[in-house]
């Protein structure tokens, strides 16, 4: 059996953390945009609470409480789950697929 010296034995993960890494980058800036035309809101702001709730926790074990404090994401993600509980906004692409669909239906 051949032994990993420590590099190599580190690049065996790097691939892993990258796709990663890329998936959550594609996941926020999606959410993001989500949340700006207002598609899906509830479920994105769930989804972006938990993602920053995250980001918060890693935070908090990587450098301390104090630099998430600094950044606000705690309250970040706490205002992503009460946007969550937020009924539909009139000016969202949901209030108007809504519309829409009680006109067909009605």
């Amino acid at each position: 059996m051949r032994s990993l010296s420590v590099p190599q034995a580190a690049n065996a993960y790097l691939a892993l953390f990258l796709r990663l890494a890329l998936g959550v980058t594609v996941a926020e800036t999606c959410l993001g945009f989500a949340l700006i035309i207002g598609l899906f809101t509830q479920q994105s702001a769930l989804a972006s609470g938990v993602l920053l709730f995250l980001f918060a926790l890693g935070m908090t074990v990587g450098t301390g409480v104090k630099s998430a404090l600094n950044a606000s994401v705690f309250s970040a993600s706490a205002a992503a789950f009460a946007l969550s509980n937020w009924r539909v906004s009139v000016w969202s692409i949901d209030a108007l697929r809504l519309r829409r669909g009680h006109e067909r239906n009605g």
